[in-house]
């Protein structure tokens, strides 16, 4: 049995449907106008479509040996965990080296892979911290306290006694 998925293509003027081979469909741009133009500019980047199969260290070495040539980099996040797996965030100083970068490397093979590069969704953390903006996230709570009839909350958890303690007791 053949499963065919279709893969939609979008252009500038019309959206069309291909049949395609593959498990998941999935939107394809031609050209970087649709990509760019859906996000406001930025001073990050984000790159995806990397060469997943080499080191972390070496794809942070190609990709500031590539982006360094339009502008400050800052820094690089790329993480190897399964779903961000073969995608960077490239943190430039300003946004003029970030759009120069963005219009240079769009479609560039990086790796023998090539790159599609567009602004990030928001501000990175490395650029809030510049400003004096950033604000630490609050760790989540394992456990919800709404079950407490009037307890003391502040009190710490799960902590042991020390024998002194136990001998006092008794």
């Amino acid at each position: 049995m053949v499963v065919l998925w279709f893969v939609k293509f979008a252009t500038r003027n019309k959206l069309t449907k291909t049949p395609s081979r593959h498990k998941a469909a999935r939107v394809l741009y031609k050209g970087a106008q649709i990509a760019m133009a859906s996000l406001q500019p930025n001073q990050t980047l984000y790159v995806n479509n990397l060469n997943d199969r080499i080191t972390k260290q070496d794809l942070k070495l190609a990709l500031y040996a590539f982006f360094s040539t339009h502008g400050t980099v800052l820094d690089i996040v790329c993480l190897k965990t399964p779903k961000m797996r073969g995608q960077a965030h490239i943190v430039f100083r300003d946004i003029l080296s970030a759009t120069d970068a963005l219009k240079a490397g769009q479609g560039v093979e990086m790796l023998g892979k090539p790159m599609r590069v567009a602004y990030a969704r928001g501000v990175s953390d490395y650029i809030k911290k510049l400003e004096g903006t950033y604000v630490m996230p609050l760790p989540d709570r394992a456990m919800d306290d709404s079950d407490d009839e009037g307890g003391e909350t502040d009190a710490p958890r799960g902590t042991k006694r020390s024998r002194d303690a136990e001998e006092e007791e008794e």
